[in-house]
């Protein structure tokens, strides 16, 4: 017998962890999942997905190698990477299934046997996507072609929708704010849909707008090329799948309405500029001259907002160059108390600018 067919059949004996370990499995997936994307963890097909690859990689068949490489280069085709939740839920399990062994005097060759599945997992996921990553490359030289079969597996996406009957949503960025319009596509064509027009003004024509669709990872840009104010219709252009840096964004982060002094200090070096916009987790702010500051610096902040003062300590994220001004990024962690005073302050501002956003 093979060395593969060998510990399969070894581990088939493990039946019952491996039964009543999926549920743990799964907590324990998402978990890192959602340490990797914060906020995705809002779909329910999401767990039904981790479940199926639960199921496949742990089937213990020696052809279910091959259907791990086509799930995986399907999920990377997709925009979905879970190598890293992955490979941290398999290290977790065998460490719990190392106790499992020594609790139950069981075989402790089944270890090695785990850890030889676990090898074969990996290897067959980063084929997967390694494979995948090789296509996008030679296809990166041709982006005219690549953008036709985006745009017509777009198609096909939209027209599922239609059928459906669901709602997409339509993403903009207003003063930082995202603003997300709940609608429903009505017609589809090459490289066209029409969609409803909703409450908030956002589809005014020649406006650049993100489209998603649910339980699909990538987004969808997309450009107004029409608004029929009769029929309360808007027709837009297909762009194809771009990315959303926003989305990465942990904290949402507001604009002020009025200017507000933000206080910078680093060793003996003390300057006064003005906040760009402001979250929990970090602050953007404009300098005239941000003396020598650099990336990786530590220094400190200070500003007011309207229920308190915040002072704490930050890292400089990045200083970006704007002409007659520069614009500096800091990420900081606040105490309870300075939490609330932004997190109320992002609130109330975030309602402000939706009303600014609606009378347009």
């Amino acid at each position: 017998m093979d060395r593969k067919g060998g510990f399969l059949e070894s581990l088939k004996d493990e039946a019952e962890f491996f039964n009543t370990y999926k549920d743990r499995f799964v907590e324990n997936f998402l978990a890192y999942l959602e340490e990797e994307v914060p906020g995705v963890l809002n779909s329910q097909s999401l767990r039904v997905l981790v479940r199926r690859i639960y199921s496949l990689v742990f089937s213990l068949r020696k052809d279910s190698e091959d259907e791990i490489q086509k799930l995986f280069y399907s999920l990377a085709s997709h925009g979905v990477d879970v190598k890293k939740p992955l490979t941290k839920s398999l290290l977790r399990m065998v460490r719990d299934y190392i106790d499992y062994v020594m609790e139950q005097n069981r075989d402790h060759r089944r270890i090695k046997d785990l850890l030889e599945l676990t090898d074969m997992i990996l290897n067959a996921v980063e084929t997967a996507y390694s494979r995948y990553l090789k296509e996008l490359r030679e296809k990166a030289g041709r982006p005219e072609e690549r953008r036709v079969d985006d745009i017509k597996s777009i198609s096909e996406l939209i027209r599922k929708v239609i059928a459906s009957g669901e709602e997409v949503e339509l993403i903009t960025y207003y003063k930082e704010v995202p603003v997300v319009c709940r609608t429903k596509v009505v017609e589809s064509g090459d490289a066209e849909v029409t969609v409803e027009r909703c409450d908030l003004n956002i589809l005014r024509e020649g406006e650049e707008l993100y489209m998603k669709i649910r339980d699909l990872p990538r987004t969808i840009g997309v450009k107004v090329e029409d608004v029929d104010p009769r029929s309360e219709r808007a027709s837009l252009k297909v762009l194809g799948f771009v990315d959303l840096p926003q989305e990465r964004r942990r904290f949402v982060r507001v604009v002020p309405k009025d200017p507000i002094p933000v206080h910078v200090e680093k060793g003996d070096w003390k300057g006064i500029g003005s906040m760009a916009d402001v979250s929990v987790g970090g602050v953007g702010v404009y300098l005239k001259e941000p003396n020598d500051l650099k990336t990786g610096d530590v220094i400190r902040v200070r500003f007011r907002l309207p229920k308190g003062e915040v002072e704490t300590i930050g890292s400089v994220r990045y200083v970006l160059d704007r002409g007659n001004v520069f614009r500096i990024g800091v990420q900081y962690e606040l105490d309870l108390r300075q939490e609330d005073i932004v997190s109320d302050y992002v609130m109330e501002r975030q309602f402000e600018i939706l009303r600014e956003l609606k009378s347009l």
